[in-house]
């Protein structure tokens, strides 16, 4: 498995397919903003400064995820979100994962484990720390053995999707063997060169 930016057209209409897929068609979410007739789910995140990783086997899409900096944000644009005053003063070095997609032949694969070890491999890189995510509640244990924190234990209501719990990471952490990354010049996955 090769998980890589994505970053021509072509394979961000992969990309919008498979979120299309899994958030409208299989979890029947109703989000206005998805275009119906052609299968897409994109939205305003993805034209800001999104950076969004693509997981590939043998040149097939089989999960992707997204980070946008904090930067990108103002604070009434995220009245949902619950963002922690040190993000705020931080934005830099701060980054909102979202979009998480598994295709469903993939979910019993480390395929979510290869998206975020290379992300977080890339916000460290430009510096990032923190790492924002609002899980699903049966997928929050998955992301709590990674390493994320619960900033609440309570679930938040998401005005398009489920509810969802919020959680961080600190990227520069030490302790989150699965995630695990080594910065250096080899980037190495499953003991694979990429």
């Amino acid at each position: 498995m090769i998980v890589r930016l994505v970053q021509n057209s072509e394979n961000l209409i992969e990309v919008y397919r498979l979120r299309y897929s899994v958030y409208i068609t299989e979890l029947s979410n109703k989000v206005p903003d998805a275009d119906h007739h052609q299968g897409l789910l994109s939205d305003n995140s993805d034209r800001k400064s999104a950076e969004i990783l693509g997981a590939y086997y043998d040149d097939k899409l089989c999960g992707t995820l997204r980070y946008n900096p904090l930067t990108e944000y103002r604070r009434d644009e995220l009245p949902f979100f619950q963002v922690p005053e040190f993000c705020w003063d931080h934005p830099e070095q701060t980054v909102i994962t979202s979009m998480l997609v598994v295709h469903p032949e993939w979910r019993r694969s480390k395929t979510y484990i290869s998206l975020f070890r290379e992300g977080i491999r890339l916000q460290l890189e430009r510096g990032r720390q923190y790492c924002l995510l609002y899980a699903e509640p049966h997928n929050a244990a998955l992301f709590a053995k990674s390493g994320f924190k619960y900033l609440s234990q309570e679930p938040m209501r998401h005005p398009l999707y489920r509810d969802v719990l919020p959680m961080i990471l600190r990227a520069g952490d030490e302790i989150h063997p699965i995630l695990r990354v080594d910065c250096g010049k080899t980037r190495k996955l499953y003991g694979k060169e990429l």
